[in-house]
């Protein structure tokens, strides 16, 4: 949508999950663009954990920033559209995904790379009581949770973690580091480490487990062999061969488990559920849906859940999506089969493995820190937009595509009244908001949904009617995310005024394409529309749509007062305090994130605020009788304030750092 040039979307690829395979393809899309994609990255989070830094992250050497990639900002390089949610299902017959929290999204290529977690639900009580590492975020919460309940302790804190693999191991000794070494825990931590089979570190050599074993032993965590865990409750561990273990947290490690809705989906899986693909890293049901990473099992070569292989199939996988969007045949990817092996201790020191060898000391973990530095910079120093792509060249293998066809034979290509969207993409898009959420019928007025010229409301008896209108291009890459935005925004008029929203119309300019593409986006943006117009209880009449080399939209919106009771924007009087309600410097963000410059978390923090209506602090002021009010848009602070205040007669003293950013 931002950004975006004059050439059509003939294709739409989806990315689920923004693991390490799928950073590679962002990078490579943002490198060497497919102009007439469209890419959309679905994702819980703007930043995703590179596995190599974790124990690092863990132990305290690396901050979140080091050891995470900005998806929104690699999104924004890629010229995709980032949409911060979570999938429920896929449909792969009719090619959707559907989403938690807004209207399915459409697709002709699909790639899930998002990852898996400790498996929890074999072992009853697990899941309630226990703490699995993934995802990474919840867990860093829960665990700075423990760290402060036990910092004045009076007793040392008894730490269970459940699983003897790599992860278990480097988990165990880079918590251990953390409290007893960087923290400086008094009494130490005590951390016992239990594994179901008869060794640690199972698919490792001799070698290896020796020298794990004998540094778990010098840093004096308790290894419980033989110890397959039956049951948890509350602090208390249960084994299958009866013994108990009481602790203060439970953190579980277990073998990995991929999310249940790919194996719900009808996708081919493998026994673990795990997305079953084969060399092309296709699936062996649908050849244009892909998988990589921890989510998926490749066959013939199966390999471990590592993040090594995850990166190493970065590659391939951007690869064949690029023939999959051209209709070309897949080329085939064997991964290898021996590879390095780098586990931390916690410390400043590393063990390394390669087949049947293994070597240690601080000059490995500084090389693994080197090895981990070097590739998270990949993702850090991106080249500029302008000298990385020409969205203005169309792939000539799309170009000539069937749909690219349909769209030079479009009769709607008018730069007038004819210019508007066709009634058959509004009236589905109307069609699909209705059957995905009933509760919106009421919000979706009648004229609207009977495509009346007008719409007739009635303003209740003894009210005045208050009206606005806000119009601007999309800041975003996610057309429900601007619908939401666009609404809140808009409506922050009424609200500054004292009045009470009641409905609102839309003027949309949408992107041209193929028009299941133009419905695809005027849902989403009306979806998030809506979404905003029911918190506040009023309804969407009708609008007007307009195809458009790029997504824009404006809303005219209504609301009603009683008379004697709007609260003007002044004139300001000495003695008078301003109070601001929410911070400033959104559009300080918006021009950094156009330009590759914003980090991600920003990015996620200004939309927040976006999204924080200000009806409820309008309801505040009103209640105390504010005699001024006015919102912060585009004019900024300043240029707001002057509009409140006459400055020949008065001066406003601002102090800087009482003022939110």
């Amino acid at each position: 949508m931002v950004g975006r040039a004059t050439i059509p979307v003939v294709r739409d690829l989806v990315l689920v999950g923004g693991g390490h395979s799928h950073v590679a393809v962002l990078k490579n899309l943002g490198m060497k663009p497919l102009a007439g994609v469209r890419t959309t990255l679905v994702s819980p989070d703007p930043l995703t954990p590179y596995s190599g830094m974790l124990p690092g992250l863990m132990a305290g050497h690396y901050s979140m920033e080091e050891s995470h990639v900005d998806l929104v900002r690699l999104a924004r390089f890629a010229g995709a559209d980032f949409m911060r949610t979570s999938v429920v299902s896929v449909d792969p017959e009719k090619r959707l995904v559907h989403l938690r929290d807004r209207p399915s999204l459409s697709f002709d290529v699909l790639s899930i790379n998002a990852g898996s977690t400790p498996s929890v639900s074999d072992v009853p009580g697990a899941a309630r009581h226990a703490i699995p590492v993934k995802p990474v975020k919840a867990f860093l919460a829960r665990w700075h949770e423990l760290e402060e309940s036990w910092r004045h302790a009076s007793r040392p804190p008894v730490i269970a973690v459940v699983g003897g693999g790599a992860g278990g191991v480097e988990l165990t000794l880079s918590l251990d580091y953390r409290l007893n070494k960087i923290m400086r825990l008094n009494p130490h931590a005590r951390f016992h480490l239990f594994q179901r089979g008869a060794e640690l570190l199972p698919s490792h050599n001799r070698a290896v487990r020796n020298l794990m074993e004998s540094t778990l032993r010098r840093r004096g965590i308790e290894v419980h062999l033989d110890s397959a865990v039956s049951k948890v409750a509350e602090g208390l561990l249960s084994m299958d061969h009866g013994e108990q273990f009481m602790c203060d947290a439970i953190i579980w490690v277990t073998h990995a488990s991929p999310p249940a809705w790919i194996r719900e989906s009808g996708l081919s899986v493998d026994t673990d559920g795990f997305l079953a693909v084969g060399a092309t890293l296709s699936t062996l049901s649908h050849p244009y849906i892909f998988g990589a990473g921890d989510t998926a099992s490749v066959r013939p070569y199966p390999r471990p859940k590592s993040g090594v292989f995850a990166v190493r199939q970065g590659p391939p996988l951007a690869r064949n999506i690029r023939l999959a969007l051209r209709g070309r045949p897949l080329k085939k990817f064997r991964p290898q089969k021996q590879f390095l092996s780098l586990i931390s201790t916690g410390n400043p020191y590393a063990i390394a493995s390669r087949g049947p060898f293994a070597f240690h000391g601080e000059w490995v973990w500084r090389w693994k820190d080197h090895i981990d530095r070097t590739w998270m910079a990949q993702y850090f120093d991106l080249p500029s937009m302008e000298s990385s792509r020409d969205q203005n060249l169309p792939d000539p293998e799309l170009a000539g595509s069937e749909v690219m066809e349909k769209l030079r034979s479009h009769p709607m290509r008018c730069s007038g009244c004819g210019s508007k969207v066709g009634k058959s993409v509004l009236t589905r898009s109307l069609e699909r908001l209705l059957a995905e959420a009933s509760e919106r019928e009421t919000r979706i007025h009648n004229a609207f949904q009977a495509a009346e010229d007008s719409a007739i409301v009635s303003i209740p008896p003894g009210k005045k009617l208050v009206q606005s209108v806000d119009f601007f291009p999309s800041l975003v890459n996610d057309p429900y995310l601007f619908g939401r935005i666009l609404t809140v925004h808009a409506l922050s008029d009424l609200h500054a005024m004292g009045a009470e929203p009641h409905s609102a119309l839309i003027n949309a300019l949408i992107p041209w394409q193929e028009e299941s593409r133009q419905e695809h986006c005027l849902t989403q943006l009306l979806a998030g529309v809506l979404h905003e117009l029911e918190l506040v209880n009023a309804e969407l009449l009708g609008g007007h749509t307009t195809e458009s080399d790029s997504l824009a939209a404006g809303l005219t919106v209504n609301g009603v007062i009683a008379p004697g009771q709007a609260i003007p924007k002044g004139p300001l009087s000495p003695s008078q305090a301003i109070i601001l309600t929410k911070p400033v410097g959104t559009g300080v963000i918006f021009a950094a994130e156009m330009q590759c410059r914003a980090r991600g978390r920003s990015v996620e923090q200004a939309i927040h605020w976006m999204l924080t209506g200000n009806g409820p602090a309008a309801g505040i002021a009103r209640s105390f009788k504010a005699p001024a009010m006015t919102d912060l848009t585009g004019f900024g602070l300043l240029g707001h304030l002057t509009e409140m205040g006459d400055f020949e007669k008065l001066g406003i003293d601002l102090f800087l750092d009482a003022v939110p950013v």
